[in-house]
C-alpha cells in the first residue's frame, strides 16, 4: 500500500488574496409569479440560476440542498404583490427539511397600501445562518390570511446562499 505524506496544502490564490472558486454557493431568480392560497404556507417557486457552483440548488423542488456538512448563510429578497388591506398576518419564513425555522416578514395588508409598500405590493428581506447536515434542504415560504403572490418578472425575486465552512 502507498502512502501519501504533505508538510502543507495551500488553497489556490491569486495575487494575495485567497479564493475558495468550487466553494458551494447559488442565487436564483423568478421569471413568473408564485400564486399563494390563503392560511397554507407556499414554496416560493425559483425558475432561473445566476450561478449555482456545486450544483446544490434544485430547481424542480424550489430548494438548496446542503453537500456537506457545515454553516451556512442564505438571504433572500421577494416583492409580495395582490395584498388587499383586509389581509392580515402575512408571513415569509425560512423552512429547513420541511420545518418552519424563522419568520422574516409579519405584516397587515395596510402596510402593502402604507409606510411600508405601495399600492398592494410590499418588500420583504431576510437572511440567517444555519447549521446544516449534508442532504437537509431550504425553502422560502409564504403565507396570509387572503390570496397574496410573488411577484415574478424582472429581479423582483432573488433566493441566495453559500457554504461558511
Amino acid at each position: 500500500m502507498s502512502k501519501l505524506y504533505v508538510d502543507e496544502i495551500r488553497p489556490k490564490t491569486s495575487g494575495t488574496q485567497v479564493t475558495f472558486p468550487e466553494t458551494p454557493s447559488f442565487e436564483v431568480t423568478k421569471t413568473s409569479n408564485t400564486n399563494g392560497t390563503a392560511a397554507t404556507y407556499v414554496v416560493v417557486g425559483w425558475e432561473s440560476e445566476r450561478h449555482d457552483i456545486g450544483d446544490c440548488f434544485d430547481l424542480t423542488n424550489n430548494r438548496f440542498v446542503a453537500p456537506v456538512d457545515g454553516v451556512y448563510h442564505f438571504s433572500f429578497s421577494i416583492l409580495l404583490r395582490d395584498i388587499a388591506n383586509a389581509d392580515d398576518a402575512i408571513h415569509v419564513a425560512f423552512y429547513v427539511n420541511g420545518v418552519h425555522k424563522n419568520h422574516y416578514q409579519r405584516a397587515a395588508g395596510e402596510s402593502s397600501n402604507g409606510n411600508y409598500g405601495y399600492g398592494g405590493y410590499l418588500p420583504c428581506q431576510g437572511s440567517q445562518t444555519m447549521k446544516l447536515s449534508a442532504n437537509d434542504y431550504v425553502d422560502i415560504r409564504f403565507t396570509s390570511s387572503g390570496t397574496v403572490n410573488v411577484h415574478g418578472s424582472g429581479d423582483w425575486a432573488t433566493f441566495s446562499g453559500f457554504l461558511i465552512g
